[in-house]
């Protein structure tokens, strides 16, 4: 297989192998893979051709998914309630806030999250219906819209036994996405949501991590550094992180 490329000019990928036709022998068959400037890509076949555009759709109006109201602001993300026009539903879009929009870490951490969330099928884990990228390049995915509070705001308020079924629905989760090869590393209050409607789901999975090679989100980080909040570590991670 060769690559050809220009400075400014599109890449190519040549590739040559054997076919085998169903009724004689083996072929030698070369194809050419164009990659284009506007991320489309063209692939040359003997007697065929085509064209592959990348699936772009915008967070902003006028597009899929068209942004209503800002619903906050972390660390190196932007949380807006939208409409899907496509079904004409609340969802929610996140995105990464502008400023940290071309690092390479707070990308990875934002597809991390996304991948994360995205492969567990819970309950108790918010679903993530999609995930983009933007007409100006940038990465978000789609979730769903959750109103209610977080359990930090109200955790005093409740009753010891309210609490305790909250803590065994957030322990489902965690086991399942255990039993899934991935592990949260910031458990705490403020990332478990309670819905309205008793609804109980376990958020931002930014710092998750794979623990098995072959788990199923492989593109998920793997573990090679302490991670979470201190004070809610758990006690081998703290232990790793006072000897680091």
């Amino acid at each position: 297989m060769t690559l050809k490329a220009t400075e400014d000019g599109p890449a190519t990928v040549v590739a040559t192998g054997a076919a085998q036709r169903s009724t004689s022998s083996p072929v030698d068959v070369t194809a050419n893979l164009t990659i284009h400037a506007d991320g489309s890509a063209s692939m040359t076949l003997p007697g065929a051709s085509v064209t592959l555009t990348p699936r772009r759709t915008s967070p902003h109006s006028g597009g899929e998914y068209e942004i209503r109201e800002l619903l906050g602001m972390g660390g190196m993300g932007v949380v807006n309630r939208a409409r899907q026009a496509s079904l004409d539903r609340a969802i929610v879009v996140k995105s990464i806030r502008p400023e940290y929009a071309g690092r390479a870490e707070a990308q990875e951490k934002f597809i991390t999250e996304a991948l994360a969330t995205g492969s567990l099928d819970h309950p108790n884990v918010v679903p993530v219906h999609d995930m983009g990228v933007a007409q100006d390049g940038s990465l978000f995915y789609v979730m769903k819209e959750v109103r209610g509070r977080n359990w930090r705001e109200v955790i005093r308020d409740l009753t010891e036994m309210e609490n305790i079924d909250i803590l065994l629905r957030v322990c489902d989760a965690i086991a399942f996405a255990h039993d899934r090869g991935i592990i949260h590393r910031d458990i705490k209050p403020e990332n478990v949501m309670l819905g309205d409607f008793g609804e109980v789901l376990v958020m931002d999975w930014g710092l998750a991590a794979a623990v098995e090679p072959n788990a199923k989100a492989t593109h998920i980080t793997t573990i090679n550094a302490c991670a979470g909040t201190p004070s809610f570590m758990a006690p081998e991670m703290a232990r790793a992180w006072r000897t680091k």
